[in-house]
């Protein structure tokens, strides 16, 4: 009897026009806590004509140098294997520096962090992180030694609304990334979380 039901319960959920409502309300919740359709890039920023810009689009080989993985401890690790640190990070915004000590990043469809210490616009954004594909998650972020210090979801390229900032905590708590108390700052899609 309970395997009927467990397939019943399955298929009415899967079936439901609001699949991922359901879902996420589910016992299914804790499967991705990214249920929502992926960020697609915005139309005026199309891979063709970033390009054609002069914009680095990063190939499946070179993006393994810009993967971060979670320990088990829930330390930000790079492909070395060393804890990561944006301390020596640039975001570059019209020849001016907008932010330092923070990185860009993006959890792309695969649930893969790709990171970069350097963006600059018409040279390198989070686009460039996954060659133009859709995202889960588009950001910013701070790390100090493998600890995570800081996140955000200013993005240019991909619209990142501040519901997808609470996805990103569900995704980080499931990989034991210490969410210790932080501080909200701003609303919409210009939102930081501040650790302490």
């Amino acid at each position: 009897m309970k395997v009927f039901y467990i397939i019943f319960t399955l298929l009415y959920i899967f079936a439901h026009p609001n699949f991922e409502a359901v879902a996420s309300n589910s016992c299914l919740g804790f499967l991705h806590p990214f249920l929502e359709s992926p960020l697609k890039l915005l139309k005026n920023h199309e891979p063709l004509a970033d390009l054609k810009n002069g914009v680095k689009m990063l190939t499946k080989a070179e993006r393994k140098n810009h993967t971060l993985f979670i320990s088990e401890e829930g330390l930000f690790i790079d492909s070395q294997g060393n804890p990561y640190s944006t301390d020596m990070a640039q975001i570059i915004v019209d020849d001016e520096i907008k932010s330092s000590s923070y990185a860009i990043f993006v959890i792309s469809k695969d649930g893969e962090l790709l990171i970069s210490n350097f963006a600059k616009n018409n040279e390198f954004h989070h686009s460039s992180l996954v060659g133009g594909e859709e995202v889960w998650f588009a950001g910013e972020i701070k790390i100090q030694n493998g600890v995570l210090i800081e996140v955000n979801n200013y993005s240019g390229h991909y619209r990142t609304h501040e519901r997808y900032l609470k996805k990103l905590l569900e995704f980080f708590k499931a990989k034991n990334v210490p969410l210790r108390n932080y501080t909200t700052i701003g609303y919409d899609e210009k939102v930081t979380l501040k650790f302490e």
